[in-house]
């Protein structure tokens, strides 16, 4: 198959979902998600990347860059539950070749929720596959 935003959403989502049943999986980053725990996975760039190119010079290149937020409402736990998830979401973005380069939590104030960012970064080619 194919690199494609919804691939890489459906492949991050799948792998979620198997580890975490319970958890609320959507495309879209709310500030403030419907269920806990929530794994909001959105592609925030996709560029043509002109100095990454093949030897033949004939196939294009991008480098996709996805966030993940990761959000839980559990007063005592929420901090785990989500550095828990975040690790089952970094191990399906490194099988389909993607690079962690960023995470950090994002502070919610005195309402005991908690959220994890992270970005995760890839260089793709036209004729690139993805692992099955």
């Amino acid at each position: 198959m194919k690199y494609s935003k919804n691939a890489v959403y459906t492949s991050v989502r799948n792998a979620v979902k198997t580890a975490w049943p319970s958890a609320y999986v959507t495309g879209t980053i709310a500030a403030v998600p419907t269920k806990s725990p929530a794994v909001m996975i959105q592609e925030i760039g996709k560029i043509h990347n002109p100095e990454a190119v093949t030897l033949s010079g004939l196939q294009p290149v991008w480098t996709s860059t996805f966030e993940v937020h990761v959000f839980s409402n559990l007063q005592n736990s929420g901090m785990s539950e989500c550095y828990n998830i975040m690790e089952t979401v970094t191990a399906a973005f490194v099988k389909i070749g993607y690079l962690l380069f960023f995470q950090d939590v994002l502070e919610n104030g005195d309402n005991k929720k908690y959220r994890l960012v992270a970005r995760f970064r890839r260089v793709t080619g036209v004729n690139d596959e993805m692992p099955e």
